[in-house]
């Protein structure tokens, strides 16, 4: 007798494609098996369709409603679902579509996936305290430059050659996808503000900037690695707007 385990190993091979997995396991009656198992594994695949494109709506406009089913059928198969959280799944399709030879002319769909994936994170992020310019006032002047700012868990950073953020914009559900291809790169930034997930450009130096605050670095670190990129730059505003959107969550002193 098959164990618990065999006869569930069985029904997602079923599940993958392999026609004979569940021979002699599910009794025949009015359906055979296979064609039980037909109808399950077509309100699966609906089912798991159906939530790709709710995480990725740009893409699916981008390429198309027939070929993102096309998309999503194969990306199914190598990747399945491994979490009984629907909301996991889907993680893999930026670089599932990078290996798409189909795909080569929409040289920036993996970047745009990217985003799309980080705006479902942010949408889902645990809720953080947010900290203001009067946390950062109540710490010794002296203990500013070695200060450490940790970032609210919904915030992404993205830097494409691309125009991501642009595209983004272009294939919301009101606007016509109109997008200048060619308009360069962009840095940018998804977080949730104030109960809304946002999409927002960076200057390059206040972009370096909040990276380098992200990887752990201190403000005087932060504040040099934005001014190599741009000796103009005004650190104190960019600052401000780091805490103005909801960015940071935590203030760390030294020795804290």
């Amino acid at each position: 007798m098959l164990s618990l385990r065999d006869i569930q190993a069985r029904f997602v091979a079923g599940l993958h494609g392999d026609a004979n997995a569940l021979d002699g396991v599910i009794a025949e009656g009015a359906f055979s098996a296979a064609e039980r198992l037909n109808i399950y594994r077509n309100n699966y695949s609906v089912s798991f369709t159906e939530a790709l494109a709710a995480v990725y709506p740009v893409v699916k406009r981008l390429v198309g409603d027939g070929f993102f089913r096309y998309l999503a059928a194969r990306f199914l198969v190598g990747h399945p679902s491994r979490s009984g959280n629907i909301h996991e799944f889907g993680a893999e399709l930026a670089a599932f579509v990078t290996d798409d030879p189909a795909l080569a002319e929409l040289p920036y769909l993996t970047d745009v996936a990217r985003l799309e994936w980080s705006w479902h994170l942010a949408l889902h992020a645990m809720d953080a305290g947010v900290a203001s310019v009067e946390h950062i006032a109540a710490i010794e002047p002296s203990l500013h430059e070695q200060l450490r700012f940790q970032l609210h868990p919904s915030v992404s950073l993205h830097q494409s050659t691309h125009p991501i953020a642009l595209i983004w914009e272009a294939n919301q559900p009101d606007e016509d996808g109109a997008a200048d291809l060619g308009a360069g790169g962009e840095n940018v930034v998804v977080a949730r503000v104030s109960g809304q997930v946002r999409v927002m450009r960076l200057p390059a130096a206040d972009f370096a900037m909040l990276r380098a605050m992200a990887d752990g670095a201190t403000v005087a670190d932060a504040c040099a690695a934005a001014v190599r990129l741009d000796d103009e730059v005004d650190l104190a505003q960019a600052l401000l707007a780091f805490l103005a959107n909801e960015l940071v969550t935590a203030i760390e002193a030294p020795g804290e």
